[in-house]
């Protein structure tokens, strides 16, 4: 009996002990917390939106897409048809169309570069053109563009398109 009264009373003993620690764990925390919005001053919206533009310039691809862009190839007539043959034609390049849109907030952009990549049947790369899209990009916008490139690879099976750059504009 003896055993299970000294067993009682170090159980409530260490349980009270516990108890006066995690209180004063959750004073300490709460007064850093009471600490934290009275050190930290607060912005004016100006300020805000002059670091949100800042931080948009800084990394300009992570708002910009390049969507939709198809490739139109071109040919010109070589030889007309006659009564016994069909007209012929050769490649004359291709048209590339698409859009370029900017989904920052305040970040305008500029003279965007576009990579343009083919690629065999294999999947290998066979070729890669740059082309700079000279136009601005406004905040929360779309520009639509189209070039010609006067050759491609004719071996090529599919092509991707990379946005690789583009400036902030002043």
């Amino acid at each position: 009996m003896k055993l299970f009264i000294h067993l009682f009373l170090i159980t409530i003993l260490f349980t009270l002990t516990n108890c006066e620690n995690s209180s004063q764990d959750t004073n300490s925390s709460n007064q850093i917390e009471k600490k934290s919005p009275a050190s930290e001053i607060e912005k004016s919206p100006e300020e805000l939106r002059a670091e949100l533009k800042a931080s948009e310039e800084n990394s300009p691809l992570e708002y910009l897409s390049c969507e939709d862009v198809k490739m139109s190839e071109q040919t010109i007539q070589t030889r007309s048809e006659g009564l016994f043959r069909d007209a012929e034609y050769e490649p004359d390049g291709a048209i590339f169309t698409g859009n370029i849109h900017n989904k920052a907030t305040l970040g305008q952009f500029k003279d965007a570069k576009i990579k343009i990549l083919f690629y065999s049947r294999t999947n290998s790369l066979i070729e890669e053109k740059t082309y700079t899209i000279y136009e601005y990009l406004e905040p929360n916008s779309s520009i639509s563009f189209s070039f010609k490139i006067e050759s491609y690879p004719q071996a090529y099976s599919t092509f991707q398109v990379q946005l690789i750059s583009a400036k902030v504009a002043e």
